[in-house]
C-alpha cells in the first residue's frame, strides 16, 4: 500500500523509517544462532527471520501529546519500544511507525 498522507491522532506519533540494513547472524554448525552484544534496541528479527537494524525519525506528533515536555520533536532520530510499535507501509522507502508518545525511549544525536 502506498501510503500519500499520514496523520497522527490522539496520543499517537509517527515515525518515518529512513534506514534498514540487514545483519547476518553467526551461527554454529547445528545451526544455533549467537547474537551479536553490539546490536542495539532497534534490532529486531522481522517476518523472514532476517535481523535488521531500523532508524527512525519523528514524522508528525499527535495533538494530545504535550510537545512542551516529551523531550522531542518533529525530526529528531529516536529509539522506540518495538513492542508497542505498529508498521504502515510497504518497503523501505514508503514505511512508517505508528507508537504511543511513551513508547519513545530516547532521543539519538548521531554525528553525520
Amino acid at each position: 500500500m502506498e501510503i500519500k498522507n499520514i496523520k497522527a491522532c490522539g496520543d499517537y506519533v509517527i515515525i518515518k523509517v529512513v534506514k534498514i540494513e540487514k545483519k547476518e547472524d553467526n551461527k554454529t554448525k547445528n545451526g544455533i544462532i549467537l547474537l551479536n552484544k553490539e546490536e542495539n534496541e532497534n534490532t529486531k528479527t522481522n517476518i523472514n527471520g532476517e535481523r535488521v537494524t531500523a532508524v527512525f525519525y519523528v514524522n508528525e506528533i499527535g495533538p494530545l501529546v504535550n510537545k512542551d515536555t516529551c523531550g522531542f520533536k518533529v525530526g529528531d532520530e529516536v529509539v522506540v519500544n518495538g513492542y508497542d510499535t505498529q508498521y504502515v507501509g510497504d518497503d523501505k522507502d514508503n514505511l512508517f511507525a505508528i507508537c504511543k508518545a511513551e513508547s519513545i525511549k530516547c532521543v539519538v544525536e548521531s554525528e553525520r
